[in-house]
């Protein structure tokens, strides 16, 4: 890895949460998850196009809600921040591969800064770490706006 590589990612481990222990890590990282989906399920009524029914289909009518709220700028209409419902895309990207493709959730120290951690999922040898979709509105290569479906499927498939 080269000594640039490392910076960023000791940058981007500076941003993560500090935690005395794995335990109070996996408490606050669960609670963030469990909250969140719970926040999109409450939202996803207010749809026309996305039912969170945790298939890796449901992926492709979440992230078109999500540009159609972008486009509109209408997060706030629902209540919410855009980078609240990046985290709500991200937990329930996870659930669905947890549910679909038999992965499992873990929580775990950051190797690049000490004390910090973060979460994602696993399934075998292959993990994805998630936490938010950060300006998921920039995202590279998405003309046809269906990157989160690809990226499970790519992953997990």
């Amino acid at each position: 890895m080269s000594r640039y590589s490392v910076q960023v990612a000791r940058e981007f481990g500076a941003k993560l949460p500090t935690f005395k222990d794995l335990e109070d890590a996996e408490e606050y990282w669960l609670g963030l998850r469990q909250e969140h989906l719970a926040l999109l399920e409450r939202l996803s009524p207010l749809s026309d196009s996305f039912t969170g029914d945790y298939t890796p289909q449901s992926l492709k009518s979440l992230e078109r809600w999500y540009f159609e709220l972008y486009e509109t700028d209408s997060f706030g209409d629902l209540g919410i921040s855009r980078e609240a419902f990046e985290t709500c895309m991200a937990m329930y990207l996870g659930e669905v591969v947890v549910r679909s493709a038999g992965a499992e959730w873990l929580v775990q120290e950051f190797a690049f800064v000490p004390g910090r951690y973060q979460m994602g999922v696993r399934k075998g040898l292959r993990i994805m770490m998630l936490w938010r979709m950060t300006d998921h509105y920039k995202t590279p290569n998405n003309k046809r706006r269906q990157s989160i479906y690809r990226s499970c499927a790519k992953v997990f498939t």
